[in-house]
């Protein structure tokens, strides 16, 4: 039985179905677009926002965010007290879209899909393949991760003494190490028994562009290209 990630939102209507490319596509216009000024950069957040919503993404978001938000809080309290509050409002701004871009294709492909996307895009089978492993892999290793951590805290309580979280902390480890091996030896296994090492080796599934995905892509660009209007010629 093949395990399922969690991670993968299957339940996103629009964005779940466009192809990979066209979803890399906007995680990579996101990632270039950190540099705007305001108030172009607060329309982008704003729309990027607005986009999370519709696409069922808030809270998958806000989950992400929630485990780093001291580190954009320390941020945040520093360009502030160096200085200003609308320089701090901006950096963090910034890296919460840096942080967060990619998380719309995580939460929204498959590793096959991503394999079939490299692929087409002309990346070697074999370095596409080893890619789509590791993105589908960090869900599961995660999902393991918290178990383990869940199964250590039932049976003993919250360690106090430093020396006792140590210990704990190698009781984490072990079996995480164990576990990410044995996954490491099976994949290995199934990648050969595929004929991975043969050097004619080819995917077996094409993902063509539909129109829906030269829409989104077109739409993506022209909204690039009016961002960088208004940061550098509107401004």
């Amino acid at each position: 039985m093949k395990p399922e990630c969690t991670c993968l939102r299957k339940d996103l209507l629009a964005f779940r179905n466009l192809d990979p490319r066209v979803k890399m596509l906007v995680a990579l216009a996101l990632v270039m677009l950190t540099f705007l000024k305001p108030p172009a950069l607060y329309l982008l957040v704003s729309c990027y926002f607005v986009f999370i919503v519709l696409n069922g993404l808030l809270f998958d978001l806000l989950q992400f965010l929630r485990k780093k938000a001291w580190i954009f809080l320390v941020i945040f309290a520093l360009d502030v007290l160096i200085v200003n509050l609308a320089h701090g409002v901006a950096v963090l701004m910034r890296i919460l879209l840096l942080a967060s871009s990619f998380l719309i294709v995580t939460r929204s492909t498959e590793a096959n899909e991503l394999v079939a996307a490299l692929n087409s895009l002309g990346l070697p089978y074999r370095m596409a393949f080893a890619i789509g492993i590791a993105f589908g892999s960090i869900g599961l290793y995660e999902e393991q991760w918290r178990a383990i951590k869940e199964a250590q805290l039932a049976r003993s309580s919250e360690p106090k003494a430093l020396k006792d979280k140590l210990f704990r902390w190698i009781s984490l480890l072990i079996p995480s190490i164990v576990l990410t091996t044995h996954r490491a030896w099976g994949l290995t296994e199934a990648a050969h028994a595929r004929g991975l090492d043969s050097p004619e080796r080819v995917s077996y599934t094409k993902k063509p562009m539909k129109a829906r995905d030269w829409l989104w892509a077109f739409a993506s660009i022209v909204f690039s290209f009016v961002l960088l209007y208004l940061n550098y010629v509107a401004a």
